[in-house]
């Protein structure tokens, strides 16, 4: 695992799953050209050149008309995964419902809004509303025996970059004990039941690929389990609400809706204010909100930044928040590079009054609630940034937490916010240690005080979130009290 999480961190989610598609795609057409497919290959090719031209200038025209930012790679996934659950076309009138649905998910993004926040997965929302239209199109062929391999390989890469498995687990589970209660109910085979779900239902695409879309799921794991109980259940009853009858994009779709109440609501306009220095390679940036953001210190959110020429890792980008939430601006810390991404470089260059956006405030890497449990931060490089923004938060409080900070960086020019650690310790206690070399288990038995009760928060790259968090295991740390930190991309 720890080299394929190496190779998933070198690029974003986005780009994951657009080439994860279009190589499945790819793979579809071929095994329809060969005969193993019972569809057309040049129906299958014209629609997802439909699909694709569809989804990309009805995206422009709305981004446009409603002044927002667009993105291409959105649009070119929800092409392909419209184009794996639409038939394919078999005549004129096909294209003409192909080419609306391409427009109808796309509007879904922007129409379907609220503030500016989109409700509904797109591709379930226009199979959905296909459906009421009856146009008989969403007949999702993916649910077949012989793109279950390549379907499952994508699914999974795209849940491991997600760190989903959560959601899809408590999905997964509440599918298979439905599925065998109503098995033993009918007094059909449990085996043939579960085999059948598997192959002629579009089981593991759907959990993987849609369900998990993170713009249209819960922000916390309780939140997500629950939200997959959900639309499991609703996958695995017959019901109908006037001409709506059960499928699993209705189900989604109403999960969508149950996602959105519990979730935050706002999408932030942010003109950018100041850059300053923290150290060698790690600058924080200040952006002015057009709202007040409502949020936990340690959660990220989602960052679009519009330019030119995106590299592999695409215009958006998961930050974690620096700032405290009582704070006037919102702040980024950010390490830079000679190598780092268009994005980055991006941000370097951006000019005071320079926007930019954000969205998807999520994340478990939180504080507890209880302050006098003892903690320590263990932080790898810009990993300090969660822990500046649950300082800055402590201190506006004044609250006497009992938390140890250890810190390494590969020189003394790479430590950041020596100013904030240092009123930390000044104003509520904070006991610093940094080092430049590797943290030991010597080390946090010698320097922690009484570190077997305390609740370990872990942050900075992933080989050092797992270096560390098997150390920490061999020293019988409890796995419930280590909280590690994750977000889709960097």
């Amino acid at each position: 695992m720890p080299y394929i999480d190496d190779l998933l961190n070198k690029i974003t989610m986005y780009r994951l799953l657009l080439w994860g598609l279009a190589a499945l795609a790819a793979l579809a057409v071929g095994l329809s050209f060969v005969g193993l497919l019972a569809y057309d290959t040049v129906g299958m090719l014209i629609s997802l050149a439909v699909l694709i031209a569809a989804c990309y200038f009805s995206n422009f025209a709305f981004a446009y008309f409603f002044k927002a930012t667009r993105n291409i790679e959105s649009a070119y996934i929800t092409a392909l995964i419209l184009f794996f659950i639409l038939a394919p076309t078999a005549g004129m009138s096909d294209v003409w419902w192909t080419l609306a649905a391409g427009v109808i998910a796309m509007g879904s993004k922007y129409i379907l809004a609220i503030r500016k926040k989109h409700v509904f997965n797109p591709a379930a929302i226009t199979a959905v509303i296909l459906s009421v239209a009856g146009s008989g199109m969403a007949i999702w062929w993916i649910a077949t025996p012989v793109l279950l391999p390549g379907a499952l390989v994508l699914g999974l890469l795209v849940v491991r970059k997600l760190r989903r498995f959560d959601l899809f687990w408590s999905f997964i589970i509440t599918i298979i004990v439905a599925t065998v209660a109503y098995a033993l109910y009918t007094g059909t085979p449990v085996w043939n039941s579960l085999l059948e779900r598997t192959t002629s239902w579009p089981f593991v695409f759907f959990a993987t690929i849609m369900l998990t879309e993170p713009l249209t799921t819960p922000p916390g794991r309780l939140l997500r389990v629950l939200y997959g109980v959900i639309v499991a259940l609703l996958c695995s009853v017959s019901f109908h609400i006037g001409a709506l009858y059960s499928t699993p994009a209705l189900a989604l779709v109403l999960g969508n809706i149950f996602s959105y109440i519990v979730s935050p609501k706002q999408r932030l306009a942010l003109r950018f204010v100041s850059r300053k220095q923290l150290s060698a390679n790690v600058y924080e940036f200040a952006f002015e909100p057009s709202a007040r953001l409502a949020f936990i210190p340690g959660q990220y959110m989602e960052w679009t930044l519009p330019h030119q020429k995106p590299d592999s890792r695409g215009n958006r980008r998961y930050f974690t928040i620096a700032s405290a939430p009582g704070q006037e601006h919102i702040k980024l810390g950010v390490r830079t590079a000679p190598s780092s991404s268009s994005f980055k470089k991006a941000l370097m260059r951006l000019d005071e009054g320079s926007m930019l956006s954000a969205t998807s405030l999520a994340g478990d890497f939180t504080l507890p609630h209880d302050i006098t449990k003892p903690l320590v931060f263990i932080a790898g490089g810009v990993g300090i940034t969660p822990f500046a923004s649950m300082l800055r938060d402590v201190i506006a409080r004044a609250e006497r937490r009992d938390i140890v900070l250890i810190y390494a960086a590969s020189s003394q020019e790479d430590f950041a916010y020596t100013d904030l650690l240092k009123e930390a310790e000044d104003r509520v206690g904070l006991k610093v240690l940094r080092t430049t070399g590797f943290i030991t288990r010597e080390m946090i038995e010698r320097d922690v005080p009484r570190w077997q009760g305390r609740v370990f928060y872990l942050s900075g790259p992933n080989a050092m979130v797992r270096t560390y968090r098997k150390l920490l295991i061999g020293l019988s740390v409890p796995r419930l009290n280590i909280k590690t930190d994750y977000f889709p991309g960097f």
